[in-house]
């Protein structure tokens, strides 16, 4: 089966609309089917380490044979803007040495305006908190040869290797945001409940604490988790072509 990890609710949340919760063994997951392919959805959380034996528990569980890791990430220069959609070749971790290299997604994303050409081989390092300063991600960018930053690929990648390494795994990310975010970025992390919240009380307390950038952050979301989907949707459509 197709496996594919989210970080976070509100990066999967487009996805989760056309799937079904599942709870195996103590497991929450996602599961759906699009065209004929059946897929399963697990969110890892930042970082995923809090989620390691769970993530385990469902690869097998799932029989996940192949493995789409997407979700958002950030990008260490301004050659990139938020919706882009990117293949990673190349995974990198800011603090220890292995380096795991990824096959072709043999993607092709349709809507040419945000698809960023597989022109070049795209680097992943993944970090160990969130990087949000300009002066941290020009640090970063001078000390590693990486496009973009995330919390979780690398440990991914460790994990699959390690333990199941007939897993193909694939990488497709969307650009969240770019260096000079810094102010935007603080107030998206008071909103990501926004999008797990029910109570219209409770949306509004979290609007009114997000602030005045609350609408400008609301339709960016909007926008990556849509792009997200449609990334996603295509890449599966793409492997029917490819069959």
């Amino acid at each position: 089966m197709l496996g594919i990890t989210c970080a976070l609710y509100d990066e999967a949340f487009e996805l989760i609309k056309i799937s079904k919760r599942q709870k195996n063994n103590s497991i929450s997951y996602y599961s759906g089917t699009h065209k004929g392919i059946p897929f399963s959805l697990f969110l890892t959380k930042p970082g995923l380490r809090k989620n390691t034996n769970q993530f385990m528990k469902w690869l097998k569980i799932n029989h996940i044979t192949e493995l789409l890791q997407t979700g958002f990430c950030g990008a260490l220069s301004n050659l990139y803007r938020p919706g882009d959609v990117c293949q990673i070749k190349h995974v990198l971790s800011i603090n220890k040495i292995t380096e795991y290299n990824q096959p072709s997604a043999q993607y092709h994303f349709t809507n040419d305006d945000h698809y960023i050409k597989d022109d070049k081989s795209h680097s992943l390092l993944t970090v160990n908190y969130p990087v949000l300063t300009i002066d941290e991600r020009d640090s970063i960018n001078d000390k590693y040869t990486a496009d973009f930053i995330d919390m979780e690929a690398w440990h991914i990648c460790n994990l699959l290797n390690d333990n199941f390494p007939e897993v193909k795994s694939k990488i497709i990310k969307i650009v969240g945001d770019v260096p000079g975010e810094e102010p935007l970025m603080r107030n998206e992390i008071q909103m990501r409940t926004f999008f797990t919240e029910h109570s219209f009380k409770n949306r509004v307390k979290i609007s009114l604490k997000t602030g005045i950038s609350f609408f400008e952050l609301y339709y960016r979301k909007r926008m990556l988790q849509k792009t997200l989907k449609t990334a996603v949707l295509n890449y599966m459509e793409t492997k029917i072509r490819n069959n």
